[in-house]
């Protein structure tokens, strides 16, 4: 098929098929990302623990049982839960929530075709953007971390068109992906710009977010006395990312800023979040990381400007080549990004969502849920440099005279 003929592909006939050859690299990908174990440590599994053990969602830190949190989004811990109770025990559930980690890699492949009409009106963009993923090991398989789930529930909700019938369902899952997690707001709220619904759909989309919305946000208020917006971590991210200890990147404050200042590794900051409370512990948190910040702004201006370089060009120290290919592909991007910046799906994803890493330490799972977006960008790069030395291959040559010479 030429590469122009690739315009037509039709979809709703090879969707399915790049799905599944999606879920192929993805098994055969996990050898050179072998990520997938449940860990220790991670707040995430620590919650789903809890939930098992009949302790509701709680109790967040390895070190300490500290009572009821917000530390984490609700919707992960709660599949993860809700797998190993079904399957008896957390190592029998390993399995099935890799597997389900796997169909997620391949959809999140394949929906880079719809997304690249969507978002270019060419389905060239979305096959290269797909052989960039993969052929390019990046998306490590963690069953510790809810990234893929972001990143297909964040697809899904573009693609969701505004209708008279999809003002509820684009709600519920937009819900949906702030219940993974709150960082996709940005997105979300762009792609509302972006579509511009009538005052009638709008009043219904919101509504029903709201609805949707609400009983955690009731919960949150019942078991830690405040209004949340989802979580309550951040205050503490400050806290261990902000002070006279403070590296660039979670795995350099893995050793003394985190054994130093976070409940997951201090016992000691986990007493005091059982004893005080986690609403209160986070706002003392966030109080601290504050007056540092204000005291030291040379050195917060340094420790943000290093966190902002390594976020888009990461440094991975347990396997280097993984770093080096994600620069790769940001690279790559960078001539549609200049280009498409003012777009409102690009500028969410590219300079406001990060804003928010830019002021903590950075770790490169961060990255992952809006990968899809640089990979959508390098896409474009590829097919334009190919259409231009397509159109140079196309043209007459030029008729040459022989130069004049002197006699």
């Amino acid at each position: 098929m030429a590469l122009r003929g690739l315009r037509t592909l039709n979809l709703k006939i090879w969707f399915v098929p790049f799905w599944l050859l999606g879920c192929l690299v993805t098994i055969l990908q996990i050898e050179a990302l072998p990520e997938s174990s449940m860990g220790e440590g991670f707040e995430n599994l620590a919650v789903a623990r809890s939930l098992v053990a009949g302790q509701g969602f709680a109790n967040p830190y390895r070190t300490l049982r500290t009572g009821v949190t917000a530390h984490v989004a609700p919707f992960y811990p709660a599949i993860v839960a809700g797998v190993t109770r079904l399957f008896g025990n957390e190592n029998a559930a390993t399995l099935p929530l890799a597997c389900l980690h796997v169909l997620l890699h391949g959809l999140q492949l394949a929906l880079l075709l719809p997304l690249a009409l969507l978002l270019f009106g060419d389905i060239r963009v979305g096959l290269a953007a797909y052989a960039l993923l993969a052929f390019l090991p990046i998306f490590p398989l963690t069953l510790q971390h809810e990234s893929i789930f972001l990143a297909v529930t964040l697809m899904f909700a573009l693609l969701m068109p505004v209708r008279r019938w999809s003002a509820l369902p684009s709600a519920l899952l937009c819900a949906f992906a702030l219940h993974v997690s709150p960082s996709s707001v940005f997105v979300l709220a762009a792609w509302l710009w972006w579509k511009c619904p009538s005052p009638i759909w709008l009043a219904v989309w919101l509504l029903t977010l709201v609805a949707a919305m609400t009983p955690w946000t009731v919960r949150n208020y019942q078991a830690l006395g405040k209004l949340l917006f989802i979580r309550d971590n951040l205050p503490l991210e400050l806290y261990v990312s902000n002070n006279d200890m403070a590296q660039t990147s979670m795995r350099d404050n893995g050793g003394a800023a985190m054994s130093a200042f976070h409940p997951n590794l201090n016992i000691g900051e986990a007493k005091l979040v059982r004893a005080i409370g986690e609403t209160t512990y986070m706002q003392d948190r966030g109080r601290i990381a504050w007056e540092w910040i204000r005291s030291h702004p040379a050195r917060f201006a340094t420790l943000t400007f290093s966190r902002t370089w390594r976020y888009w060009f990461p440094a991975i120290t347990k396997r280097p080549w993984q770093g080096w290919l994600i620069c790769l592909v940001t690279l790559l991007s960078l001539p549609a990004l200049l280009r498409l910046w003012s777009h409102p799906i690009f500028f969410s994803a590219t300079l406001l969502t990060p804003l928010l890493y830019y002021i903590i330490q950075v770790d490169p799972r961060y990255r992952l849920p809006f990968l899809w977006v640089t990979l959508l960008a390098a896409g474009w790069t590829i097919i334009s440099f190919a259409d231009q030395w397509q159109a140079r291959r196309r043209q007459p040559p030029t008729p040459t005279t022989e130069p004049m010479t002197l006699s």
